[in-house]
């Protein structure tokens, strides 16, 4: 086989490889969405019952709205143990 012919297979070679891998990579992405949209959902919730209770605080408001928001964002659990 000539030197001409082993580059080109070669180089389809890395193509046919790099793009079987480019899609498996694509398609694990694809598979985890469903998770982050699940995590960043638990996080917004968390970061608004922080927001109320930096809120209630500034504001002097009562205690018992701070209490709320606390409890609120203590049982938005986002990781097992966290």
């Amino acid at each position: 086989m000539k030197l001409g012919k082993r580059i080109y297979y070669s180089f389809i070679t890395i193509l046919v490889c790099s793009t079987v891998i480019s899609i498996a990579g694509i398609r694990g992405f694809q598979r985890l969405e469903p998770f982050v949209k699940a995590l960043n959902s638990s996080n917004t919730e968390t970061l608004y019952y922080a927001e109320q209770m930096l809120s209630s605080v500034s504001l002097k408001k009562n205690l018992k709205t701070f209490e709320e928001n606390l409890d609120k964002a203590q049982n938005n659990i986002t990781d097992v143990g966290e």
